[in-house]
């Protein structure tokens, strides 16, 4: 039987990881990809849908509805790869209707981002006018970059939930301590699965982010998910093989 993460031998190189997860979703591309389209397609959708509104608060919207997203595909899919460690076939709609019935614990972490996200893009959005494009474009970047600092610690938050850990704030504990002690690793990952969507949102940011772009730019950083949760997984599982070794 397959067993990635029970494989996982104490502290592999990076390189290993990336193998490892990457022949894991090959094994069983086809679980995976259903995930990753489907999380990729909803994102999509959802993005044009807004898009298409276009006012501000459909656009201060479409931040929120990613994020829900990202989350939702790759809790999914560290469940799914959860799975194959005790001796199960990771079948995507099994791992989606686990996550979906523990869905406030994953969702918890990401709330405070989500509604922050809502109002600072909103708030952005009815000042563009005053402010002009440039100043309004560099609080933009501004914004970005506090989402990305405040999700990096709480990298690991899906993949501790799936593990055991019972709560939220539990789960955010153990991944802020986990970046911390794996932080070179995690920055890895996150480059690699985040690559693609970020050429993505180059080429739609010189086009103007129109609704195709932006759904476009939704849909490949939501299916990258996938492969973001098996690299996480195995470097979770790695942690906590070697705290079960010092203890």
């Amino acid at each position: 039987m397959r067993t990635y993460a029970a494989e996982t031998p104490a502290a592999r190189p990076f390189a290993e990881t990336l193998e490892a997860a990457a022949a894991a979703l090959v094994q069983d591309a086809s679980e995976y990809g259903i995930t990753a389209l489907a999380g990729g397609t909803a994102a999509c959708f959802a993005v044009v849908a807004l898009r298409l509104m276009h006012n501000p608060v459909a656009d201060a919207l479409i931040a929120p509805a990613v994020v829900l997203a990202l989350v939702l595909t790759f809790a999914t899919s560290a469940e799914a790869f959860a799975r194959v460690s005790e001796n199960l076939q990771p079948d995507a709609a099994a791992a989606f209707r686990t996550i979906v019935s523990r869905a406030g614990s994953f969702a918890q972490p990401w709330m405070l981002l989500s509604a922050g996200l809502f109002f600072l893009v909103l708030a952005l959005l009815l000042s563009a006018g005053p402010l002009g494009p440039w100043p309004n474009a560099g609080l933009a970047a501004a914004v970005f970059l506090i989402a990305i600092l405040y999700a990096y610690p709480r990298s690991y938050c899906p993949v501790a939930l799936v593990a055991g850990v019972r709560t939220a704030r539990e789960a955010a504990l153990v991944s802020v301590a986990l970046v911390d002690a794996t932080g070179r690793s995690v920055l890895l990952a996150w480059t690699i699965a985040g690559a693609p969507a970020a050429m993505v949102s180059l080429i739609g940011l010189a086009s103007g982010f129109g609704a195709a772009s932006a759904g476009l730019a939704a849909l490949v950083a939501v299916a990258s998910m996938p492969l973001a949760a098996a690299m996480l997984s195995l470097l979770f599982a790695d942690a906590s093989a070697r705290a079960r070794r010092r203890t």
